[in-house]
Parts: C-alpha cells; structure tokens; sequence
C-alpha cells in the first residue's frame, strides 16, 4: 500500500512561483515515497540515500541537493507529514531546535 503522505499540496505550494524547477523532482520524489513501505530509518535510506535525520525529522536532499523536505514519519501506521520545504540556503540556515521544533 506505502506510506500516506501529508500533504501534497505543501510542495505545491512551494513549486509555483520562483521555485518552479522543484515541482517534477518534488513530485518523483513523492511518488516513490507513497509507495514506499518503510519499516526504519534504514528502510528509508534505502529508498533514498541522501537522507539524513535530526532527532525524529527526516531530511530529504532533493533535486541534486538543490531542495529539502523535511518530513515527520510515523512507521506503525505508514504516514509521512511533511513540515517543511526549502531550498538549500534556507536549509543551511535552520538550526538542530529549529528543525526539531517543526
């Protein structure tokens, strides 16, 4: 079934406009995870190497490393919400609480 993620229109909210180059990476990027069944964060590493984790945040590069989504991810019940989107600067800027507070 994969992983229910919440919400789509997060990311399309940040591809419309100045950051139109993120929405075809941004929706393959969602298209795997939703059908992802990930059990760990090794499950999720798998899938998508470039990830990182900052307490229990999920830190996706996408986009060449170009784009961040930062996600919150409940593995029992299979749902991905995503907290927040940027590009790299904006990202470099956030601090561990910063992300933890997301």
């Amino acid at each position: 079934m994969g992983v229910r993620i919440l919400a789509l229109s997060t990311l399309r909210e940040f591809w419309q406009g100045e950051n139109s180059g993120a929405e075809e990476p941004m929706r393959t990027w969602f298209k795997l995870a939703e059908r992802a069944e990930w059990g760990n964060f090794a499950d999720v590493k798998a899938t998508f190497g470039q990830t990182d984790m900052v307490q229990d945040r999920f830190i996706f590069d996408i986009g060449g490393n170009k784009w961040r989504v930062i996600a919150k991810i409940n593995f029992e019940y299979q749902r991905m919400w995503i907290r927040w989107v940027g590009d790299h600067e904006s990202y470099s800027k956030l601090t561990k609480r910063d992300i933890g507070a997301l």
